[in-house]
Parts: C-alpha cells; sequence; structure tokens
C-alpha cells in the first residue's frame, strides 16, 4: 500500500491502541505528529526509527503525507 493518508479509519487495524503492530506504516513524506507514549514504546521494542515508521492509529495528520504500509 502507497499513497496519501486521508481515512485513518480504513488502515487495517486490530486494536487502535498502539500494541498490535498491524497499522505499522513507513513515511515517506510529510509529517504525523508527536510520537505518543505507547507508538513510542512499541517502535522501540521492535528498533524502528519513528522518525521513518509509525503506528497509523496513534497518529495525528499535520500534512500532506505518503506512507507505504511496512512489509518487514
Amino acid at each position: 500500500m502507497s499513497g496519501v493518508i486521508n481515512e485513518i479509519d480504513s488502515i487495517d487495524s486490530q486494536c487502535r491502541q498502539g500494541q498490535c503492530g498491524k497499522c505499522l506504516i513507513e513515511i515517506e513524506t510529510g509529517a504525523l505528529g508527536a510520537v505518543s507514549n505507547k507508538e513510542k514504546i512499541f517502535l522501540e521494542l521492535m528498533d524502528l526509527n519513528p522518525e521513518k515508521y509509525r503506528l497509523l492509529c496513534q497518529c495525528s495528520l499535520n500534512s500532506k503525507s505518503v506512507v507505504n504500509s511496512f512489509e518487514g
């Protein structure tokens, strides 16, 4: 999946609590707001950089952003 984020509800997410990782995305361009504490813990456990990877269920959209779903 690659594209402009415009519908958080359309993202595949099991828990919407920043715990399952189903909505993990890779940021191509744009900004997704501040990293939540839950998201920071998850990304640290996965050894992922929050400037490049985010949990979409925990993000707030700050600008037109392009992302890819994470398939790692």
